[in-house]
């Protein structure tokens, strides 16, 4: 889950880019994707992590939670083209990390 709402972030960010997207649905996007990751994060972080599995549990449970924050200041800086490229690279990024850790359980 989380892994997908990194990539639909990331088309969402070019499609707001283009300004293809008014403020008041970009923030709404925003606010349900969030919504779900915080979901994800919840279960995640309070999930008791199978035996050799902790570490990556853990690190994967600190990546959705930098996504989380992510897409809040994506939520906040939605209106300023200026920060959108900023926001993709810092959304691909977070998002290799996260396939990272979905490669390595």
């Amino acid at each position: 889950m989380a892994a997908s709402i990194g990539a639909e972030t990331s088309t969402f960010i070019d499609y707001v880019a283009e300004r293809r997207a008014t403020s008041p649905y970009a923030k709404g996007h925003i606010e349900y994707l969030l919504s779900e990751l915080t979901d994800t994060v919840r279960e995640l972080c309070e999930a008791r992590a199978p035996a050799g599995a902790e570490t990556q549990v853990a690190d994967g449970c600190k990546e959705l939670k930098a996504l989380a924050a992510a897409l809040g200041q994506l939520r906040r800086d939605v209106d300023r083209p200026d920060e959108l490229a900023r926001e993709q690279h810092q959304i691909a990024d977070l998002r290799r990390g996260i396939q990272q850790t979905i490669s390595s359980l």
